[in-house]
């Protein structure tokens, strides 16, 4: 339970109250992981609560979700940078879309149901969404136990499951899925408080608790941590990359991503092999990533010399690409559900001019921010005739570049959302007697 306590125990400066608070959220890099994996929204939220002095403690999963590797064999506790992560147990998979991978989410939630029993209860819970069957799981024990729980939408689960089968067999799919519509429902129905990455994400999850948005519910966008990019590019980076064919003296259109069904490189492969034939040489493309459909990609660029494919890329490599790049690349399929997603605001941090295929809510917050310019998904024609106008217009890129930076240090950086964010939880812990009863105020 929280306590209060004087700063740097100095009498003269406020209490500050101390909380238990629990984070729920599965499949980000974690403190222990190797590689120098850059930090994502709960480990940054973890970070800033644990900076804080609360007591912070992350449920997550002991499979990586990244590397397709079990970080422990059973379930146990580590403590990591001021963070206890109970890693819970759930079966590997290779595949994303597959059906073992729904037997891990299922399992990860049952050792959260059964580990939580042994622990104090916290006096708040942070849990992303998804995975269903954990957010159902912390739901559930938020209820018994009288404690107010966040949900926090990331994702559209359950319905991205049913963008990943043939338009015909929707509807049979969606009586398969029933029971994940099922704990959905019940999960934001029962939620103290429901945030979204974005306004969109935020009335999909007032839609599944068939509620008005409350007090409560608010928007905290996807903050990242801003990169320094004042030095000179690391040499032993540059190297490799030079190696692997990079040339920043082109004009590097760059894109940082996982190689997933929601993803359209394809057309960003399509549009460099029209640019070769048209004899324009001065592009370039560089992928960095992994995922399923890698290996496609790929097979498609073959004989591209204007497409590079780097891999997955750490913390230190991802901030030397930023150097080096001059265009960031959004590319989605046509229906892709992302709204907000986080490759926006980390190409804002860098001062790219961002070229997305993502219409609706990206749109608009492109134009409003005047910081990137859109092309109709799917077309390589259109995509073609974007990077036509960055290519011609350098004034342009530096203009729209700056216009990024400039709305992510003032409104997107980490160092601004993430610590509202913790204040916000606070003040749920604080301020709330019991799941149904919360102080009110506007904390959007």
């Amino acid at each position: 339970m929280h306590f209060a306590a004087k700063a740097d125990g100095d009498p003269r400066q406020p209490l500050i109250i101390k909380m238990d608070i629990w984070i729920a959220c599965v499949s980000e890099p974690l403190p222990v992981d190797e590689g120098g994996q850059r930090r994502m929204r709960a480990g940054m939220l973890a970070s800033t609560l644990a900076a804080r002095r609360h007591k912070v403690m992350w449920w997550t999963s002991a499979f990586n979700h990244t590397s397709k590797r079990l970080r422990v064999p059973r379930s146990q506790t580590v403590t990591a940078e001021g963070i206890e992560l109970a890693l819970l147990y759930g079966r590997s998979y290779s595949r994303n879309i597959s059906v073992a991978r729904l037997v891990n989410h299922y399992q990860v939630a049952r050792e959260f149901a059964e580990l939580s029993k042994r622990r104090p209860k916290p006096d708040a819970i942070f849990c992303c969404w998804p995975t269903v069957e954990l957010g159902w799981a912390v739901v559930r024990y938020a209820r018994r136990h009288d404690v107010p729980v966040v949900l926090d939408v990331r994702d559209l689960w359950p319905d991205l499951f049913l963008d990943a089968v043939p338009e015909w067999a929707r509807r049979p799919a969606r009586v398969a899925l029933a029971p994940y519509y099922h704990a959905t429902r019940f999960a934001f129905h029962h939620a103290s408080a429901i945030v979204g990455i974005s306004e969109q994400y935020l009335n999909w999850g007032l839609s599944c608790a068939q509620r008005p948005r409350q007090p409560w519910d608010a928007v905290f966008p996807l903050g990242y941590s801003a990169p320094d990019l004042s030095g000179r590019p690391n040499v032993e980076h540059r190297e490799r990359f030079r190696l692997l064919g990079i040339d920043d003296s082109r004009l590097v259109c760059w894109f940082l991503g996982s190689f997933g069904d929601t993803y359209d490189l394809e057309t960003v492969i399509g549009a460099a092999r029209v640019l070769k034939h048209q004899g324009v040489t001065e592009c370039q493309f560089v992928l960095s990533g992994e995922g399923e459909r890698r290996a496609r990609c790929e097979e498609i660029a073959a004989r591209l010399d204007n497409v590079v494919f780097t891999g997955w890329l750490n913390r230190e490599e991802i901030t030397s690409m930023m150097q080096m790049a001059h265009v960031g690349l959004a590319a989605y399929r046509p229906g892709a559900p992302q709204g907000l997603p986080n490759k926006i605001f980390e190409y804002m941090a860098a001062g790219l001019p961002i070229l997305s295929s993502l219409s609706g809510e990206c749109e608009q917050f492109l134009k409003a921010n005047g910081c990137g310019i859109s092309y109709t998904p799917g077309s390589v024609d259109s995509l073609v005739g974007a990077l036509r106008v960055l290519r011609k217009d350098a004034d342009l890129r530096t203009k729209l570049g700056a216009n990024g930076r400039a709305a992510f240090r003032s409104r997107y950086s980490a160092s601004v959302v993430y610590p509202r964010l913790a204040e916000y939880l606070e003040r749920l812990g604080t301020g709330a007697t019991s799941t149904g009863s919360l102080r009110s105020g506007e904390v959007c």
